[in-house]
């Protein structure tokens, strides 16, 4: 995954002209110096006036340095998108910073599953939970009509099947 920011000049926007170009991070340090010359000139600040990270919300972006964003996407590069990424966005959503997020994300239990009822499910496959955790949840009434379909058949003094 990419960052790219737009980075300005800042001298020059005060002056009241854009000078500034869009940067796909990460770079190495080279590039990152390059582009920082090619923008900067004889001037020394630059601001990032906006950026672009697919799905993911960076709303405090102006905190971070165009080097900590740098570090930032080489660390977002390095998530399978498939396992790592959707816990860093479960940790942004539930309002951790970046850093801490990809700090933490190890700790976030994921599965791959399309709805909380799908993985209901699997955590009874996978005997996760006990008949005992699960007997409030069952509809008892249409089990039983389902055994009833089965051949069960109420008697006195209990249920039979031939």
């Amino acid at each position: 995954m990419e960052i790219s920011v737009f980075i300005q000049n800042l001298a020059k926007y005060n002056e009241g002209s854009i000078v500034g170009d869009w940067v796909t991070l990460p770079v190495s340090d080279e590039e990152l110096r390059a582009v920082t010359k090619k923008i900067l000139g004889d001037d020394e600040e630059l601001e990032i006036a906006d950026y672009s990270l697919e799905g993911i919300s960076l709303e405090d972006v102006h905190n971070y340095t165009l080097t900590d964003l740098n570090e930032l996407a080489a660390l977002l590069e390095d998530l399978d998108e498939e396992t790592d990424l959707p816990k860093v966005r479960y940790l942004l959503q539930v309002g951790e910073n970046l850093v801490d997020a990809l700090d933490s994300y190890e700790d976030v239990q994921f599965y791959q599953e399309d709805s909380l009822s799908d993985l209901a499910y699997q955590f009874y496959k996978d005997g996760s939970y006990t008949a005992e955790d699960l007997a409030p949840y069952v509809d008892w009434d249409s089990f039983g009509d389902s055994l009833s379909n089965e051949g069960w058949t109420e008697v006195e003094g209990g249920v039979c099947k031939s």
